[in-house]
């Protein structure tokens, strides 16, 4: 696999001080794709070439890590070779928010509040559509993040402490110490696409937190306390609170670590399992199930094939999640609550 690195427009270094700043950071090879220093006027014709003389490049499971105007041609690659792409991750795409990406191609938006160039890009772009006469792709996502409400699109805010601490502006997440906590996240979500590239999930696997409902955790406590066990942020890929409300923890195309084959029959393992957490220290209440349920489903409609079990179905040391999660499944299959 190959992570294809697109820097920005009107960089003259080919990207070496933007997305060149990533490098240190991929697991896997990459290539830096240099178009030139260009102006406004003949943008459009520059992007085309850079599409064309990119697009013979990639090959089955490639991930493009782009900046910017990158974007733009991130773009128009996934709309040739979406069958070869495992993903794409856009920092501060110069994009429309409206934009529509290929179904089932993952997408990463890391946007930041603070981004005031994207912005100065939308009125250009207003500019010289006249009146949409003259469509221009260039919109202020970078600032917002998408609006299409895709399920393989999503968005997350650099300018927030979730990752590091918040970066600022346009090219705020290349800066240190920003870079390398981002940098770490894109390697190791890019190596996760690698793996995951048209490779089903085996197992939905539901978890119980055993802490009390009432203490009124959630999932940055959990991501505060994986991180605190030397973990790169919460294991699960969702949270259900103790007032069953569904939160968001790791994306899906990033390896979790909630599950180990520990009976080593093969059987489950963070490689090829989703995981969500049910914040209780006893059964999870209706309410919370109900919520699971909903989750389940949704899972189950992006990997058809994924067998939905409990942490003790695949760790025979466990009890969590208090439940015959297979038995209770199997029921609301069975009596066609869905």
């Amino acid at each position: 696999m190959t992570v294809h690195l697109i820097h920005g427009f009107n960089v003259s270094d080919g990207g070496k001080n933007s997305v060149g700043k990533l490098r240190p950071y991929l697991l896997s090879r990459y290539q830096m794709h240099d178009y030139g220093w260009t102006g406004l006027i003949r943008l459009r014709i520059t992007n085309a070439r850079a599409v064309k003389d990119i697009g013979p490049l990639v090959e089955p499971g490639d991930v493009l890590v782009a900046h910017s105007n990158g974007a733009m041609i991130c773009w128009s690659l996934a709309q040739e070779h979406s069958d070869k792409l495992a993903g794409i991750i856009l920092i501060n795409p110069a994009l429309r928010r409206d934009t529509l990406w290929p179904d089932d191609l993952p997408v990463m938006c890391i946007y930041n509040s603070t981004d005031w160039v994207v912005s100065l890009g939308r009125m250009w772009s207003r500019l010289v559509s006249l009146g949409g006469l003259n469509f221009h792709g260039w919109g202020a996502a970078g600032r917002y993040g998408f609006t299409r409400k895709q399920p393989h699109v999503k968005n997350w805010d650099s300018a927030k402490d979730e990752i590091s601490l918040p970066a600022q502006g346009h090219s705020g997440l290349f800066k240190m110490p920003q870079v390398e906590d981002w940098g770490k996240l894109i390697g190791k979500m890019s190596l996760r696409w690698e793996r995951t590239y048209k490779m089903a999930i085996k197992y939905l696997v539901v978890h119980i937190s055993d802490s009390p409902k009432g203490r009124g955790d959630t999932a940055k406590d959990i991501h505060l306390w994986h991180k605190q066990r030397g973990w790169d942020g919460i294991g699960y890929n969702a949270v259900i609170t103790g007032t069953a409300q569904l939160e968001q923890g790791r994306p899906d195309y990033w390896q979790g670590a909630h599950v180990r084959d520990f009976d080593k029959d093969g059987k489950g393992d963070n490689s090829d399992s989703l995981g969500i957490c049910i914040i209780t220290n006893t059964e999870p209440d209706e309410d919370q199930l109900r919520v699971c349920e909903g989750w389940l489903l949704a899972k189950l409609a992006d990997y058809p094939r994924a067998e939905v079990v409990g942490h003790r179905d695949l760790d025979s040391r466990k009890t969590c999640p208090n439940m015959d999660v297979p038995a209770w499944w199997g029921t609301l299959v069975k009596n066609h609550i869905f």
